[in-house]
């Protein structure tokens, strides 16, 4: 019931993109990093009993955008990119690592360090991505495949760390 629900709220928000006007995958994704460090930032100040919430939020948008660049954007680049994409999705290894570390943290100071450890490796990947990446997809428009990107419940990214 959940999916469906989720399914038919990533539609209305396409449809809303879609009455706006159009809107570029470098963009959207470049979007998404300013929305989920922000996040994060609020997660390193408000470090208490009630960061579940803001914790879980950072989790499903990290999923979902390295689900979105690891299966849809990055096998699209050109093959002398391999090296710079390898080396992403260690990142992303390492993003996924830093996010099992925080969410069975129990101690609020050790949770901001880690969230800024998180947020820390989040802007030098994010601002990699943002120089040499997304530029292949300034023209391409967002469309229901990146908008209704749902990873698997179990998936990991392409090097995944144990979490």
């Amino acid at each position: 019931m959940i999916k469906i629900y989720n399914i038919v709220v990533n539609f209305i928000n396409y449809l809303a993109l879609k009455d706006r006007g159009t809107m570029d995958v470098s963009y959207y994704m470049t979007n998404d990093h300013k929305e989920t460090n922000e996040l994060i930032e609020k997660l390193i100040s408000q470090a208490n009993q009630s960061s579940n919430a803001i914790l879980s939020s950072i989790d499903s948008r990290l999923r979902k955008h390295i689900f979105i660049e690891e299966t849809i954007l990055f096998p699209k680049l050109p093959p002398e990119m391999v090296d710079d994409v390898k080396y992403l999705e260690k990142e992303h290894g390492e993003v996924f690592r830093l996010l099992g570390s925080i969410t069975n943290c129990k101690n609020e100071k050790q949770l901001q360090q880690l969230a800024q450890q998180l947020l820390d490796l989040l802007r030098e990947h994010n601002s990699y991505e943002e120089s040499f990446i997304y530029d292949y997809y300034q023209n391409e428009e967002v469309g229901p495949l990146i908008e209704f990107a749902d990873p698997p419940k179990l998936w990991q990214c392409k090097i995944p760390v144990d979490r």
